[in-house]
């Protein structure tokens, strides 16, 4: 039989890999992470938090004096006090761009201008023993022990916004104008949802429950989110009972809450679709805020006790079953008749502390190893042909490929396969001494089964670039004379003396095998990419994705054509910004070539940035006033504005400019302009993509005039 070998070292080859509580990343095997929070405490002796869009924290305090806090300079200063007797028992606060407001227990509201530093307007709302408020685009939203919503207009004039609750425990909103209230019933809570032209959802609510999440959308329809929420439940099963509800202001989801799960306090995310909870991080008290500001994505804030809690999203490594941070990976290799398995070859990189690689085969020519039916071990009908495509499935997939089955049975269903196979095969594995290259012992049989487990910690995880296989057994043993195979002893160890050396022949010709493949920009190997652009004259690009490089040097030969044309920058950009995150806030479909379609241009198809190429001649038959934006960074008839952004790391901004600065010609000047999301009125604003016109409002002295108001 002819040498034969297998290998793993693409992540598409990780992914017929059965593994459990790991994950491919990066084109390696590692231990999977898990979202969690990060705690950063501070002393918070403080009435109602509010966070505003640039990141800074403000506090109410007994008194009603509100402080504000810079966490990016670390310092407090006193933004605003009450005169005497201005709030009576300060309540609630809440912040909308320079406006923040002050919600006392007599239902007078009080709208301060933070530049100012000064109140500029008061309102008696009429809403009797206010609970909170919170910003909404034509106003502020008050919620009352009553069970009522009160809409206070920019005008002064108060509206029931929404009612029919019980006993109102907390309210929130979305910049979308979505507003979620938690509300108490005598046998159940939940949370609501409603539009904010009143329309609210009615769903089946499980009884058995106290606590209820409704739900009002923005747009005036029913939303079809599975609102009312009530089932809160953890992933292990665990009853959540919320008590506070927060929403990120740029985001809807996931919806936050703070409650009791089991015997201890916590913050958790809410998935709407599933009702399932996630339980990020735990209080050591009975949260009484919860905070999600528009910045920061994920970040949390919550006081507990006297603490204000900063809860920052991080990745951790998630532990297994045990609660130790271990997983495991199985991959069946068939050599179509029985051979004696030669040879294993493993690509880890350098172990860190605290981490750990076991590598385990056994050779079988039983291709099935439990002698249990499938069917009795997972309780499904139509179970996969064998344990091992099981295995390597996910319970997404084998839902969708069973009728009624849910996505937790099928997760269970795949759990009972792992705990069988390894009952089954606890005996039998022989374990590996040296992972990274060694000879397989005493393993005869059609099939190879290899097992991986890695050992980690919280913070570090070992890994797995590349798998080989290789069989039959292969030695240069057999072109010696007869008489140094017939001690079996000998034997043995002379064999193992000389695989030293047909090892490294092995490695020679599988070199001499791959040679073309140095040659083909999609299958060479990534540290061998450098070595290829030298060779088909293109500069090697710094801190490219790899993929980009990849896709870079195949279409090297037709932009070597169109280098220096406005063709061959849009091209040369495209591949770079293809393979970068989208970015947190994109500047609107219309300047986002993969969302507008480019016109159908192929060579931005995929790209998730804003992107526009200016010349001079663009603006031909543009209005005077509007050239005007645009002509100081087009300085010359010779010249080219590159409209690109956001960048949310600053290296792909350099990277972008290293791109155009080297792809124009010499005697065409050249500038990157960033696109961001929010602008200044001029030449980087596109009203419709990044920006659009809001309510209008005037502020004189401290009288607040809205659109409605004439100036005689």
């Amino acid at each position: 039989m002819s040498p034969a070998r297998a290998t793993t070292l693409t992540a598409a080859d990780w992914e017929t890999w059965a593994h459990r509580n790991l994950a491919v990343h990066d084109g390696g095997l590692e231990l999977a992470t898990e979202p969690t929070l990060r705690a950063e405490r501070v002393a918070l002796p403080a009435v109602d938090l509010a966070v505003g869009a640039g990141g800074t924290r403000y506090s109410l305090d007994a008194d009603g004096v509100v402080r504000s806090y810079d966490g990016r300079r670390s310092t407090t200063r006193r933004l605003w006090e009450p005169a005497d007797g201005g709030v009576d028992e300060p309540r609630a606060i809440a912040v909308d761009g320079d406006r923040l407001a002050v919600l006392g227990a007599d239902g007078a509201v009080t709208v301060v201008s933070i530049r100012r530093r000064q109140a500029i307007d008061t309102t008696q709302a009429g809403v009797d023993d206010p609970m909170t408020i919170a910003p909404v685009d034509d106003g502020w939203l008050l919620l009352d022990a009553a069970g009522a919503v009160r809409l206070l207009r920019t005008d002064g004039r108060t509206e029931t916004h929404w009612e029919g609750f019980a006993k109102p425990l907390d309210m929130t909103t979305t910049a979308a104008g979505d507003c979620y209230v938690l509300d108490e019933r005598t046998e159940r809570r939940r949370i609501r949802k409603q539009a904010a032209s009143g329309d609210h959802l009615d769903g089946r609510i499980p009884t058995g429950r106290r606590r209820v999440l409704h739900k009002r959308t923005a747009d005036g329809e029913v939303d079809p989110d599975p609102f009312p929420l009530s089932n809160f439940e953890t992933a292990d099963g665990e009853s959540f009972v919320p008590n506070r509800v927060a929403t990120a202001a740029a985001v809807d989801t996931p919806v936050w809450l703070a409650g009791s799960a089991g015997d201890r306090s916590a913050v958790a995310a809410a998935d709407p679709e599933t009702g399932r909870v996630d339980v990020r991080h735990r209080l050591d008290g009975s949260c009484r805020l919860l905070r999600a500001p528009a910045v920061d994505a994920g970040t949390i804030y919550a006081v507990a006790g006297g603490d204000l809690i900063r809860l920052e999203p991080v990745e951790r490594r998630r532990r297994d079953a045990d609660g130790a941070y271990r997983g495991v990976a199985y991959r069946q290799f068939d050599a179509g008749e029985s051979v004696q398995w030669h040879r294993l070859a493993l690509g880890p990189e350098p172990a860190g502390t605290n981490t750990r690689l076991r590598v385990s085969y056994l050779a079988t020519d039983d291709p099935a190893p439990l002698s249990t039916d499938l069917t009795d071990v997972t309780g499904l009908e139509e179970p996969p042909d064998t344990v091992w495509e099981l295995l390597a499935m996910e319970p997404a997939a084998l839902a969708a490929r069973t009728d009624g089955l849910s996505e937790a049975a099928a997760a269970d269903a795949i759990d009972a396969g792992f705990a069988a196979v390894g009952d089954a095969l606890d005996d039998q594995w022989r374990t590996v001494d040296a992972p990274t290259d060694a000879l397989f012992e005493s393993a005869t049989g059609r099939y190879l089964v290899v097992r991986l487990e890695l050992v980690g910690s919280e913070r570090a995880s070992p890994r797995v670039d590349s798998l080989r296989v290789s069989w039959p057994r292969q030695s240069s043993i057999e072109s010696l004379p007869e008489l140094y195979r017939e001690d079996s002893g000998s034997k043995a160890f002379l064999e193992r003396f000389l695989s030293v050396f047909d090892t490294a022949f092995d490695d020679l010709e599988a070199d001499a095998d791959s040679l073309t493949s140095h040659l083909d920009p999609a299958a060479a190997p990534a540290e061998s990419l450098p070595w290829l652009a030298d060779w088909l004259g293109v500069d090697p690009p710094v801190d490219w994705p790899t993929a980009a490089t990849r896709e870079l040097l195949s279409a090297a030969p037709e932009l070597s054509r169109q280098r220096g044309t406005a063709a061959g920058l849009r091209r040369l950009l495209g591949i770079y910004l293809r393979h970068l995150p989208a970015p947190e806030t994109p500047p609107g479909d219309r300047l986002v070539p993969g969302e507008a379609a480019a016109g159908g241009d192929d060579a931005l198809a995929g790209v998730d940035h804003g992107l526009c190429l200016l010349e001079p001649r663009d603006l031909d038959g543009t209005a005077p006033v509007a050239r005007a934006a645009y002509e100081r960074h087009l300085p010359s008839q010779r010249s080219v504005a590159v409209y690109a952004g956001p960048f949310d790391d600053p290296a792909h901004r350099t990277a972008v400019e290293t791109i155009v600065r080297e792809e124009t010609p010499a005697h065409v000047e050249a500038s990157v302009v960033d696109l961001d999301p929010t602008f200044r009125l001029g030449g980087d604003s596109f009203l419709g993509c990044n920006s659009r016109l809001g309510e209008r409002r005037l502020e004189l002295g401290s009288t607040s005039l809205g659109h409605t108001a004439v100036l005689d």
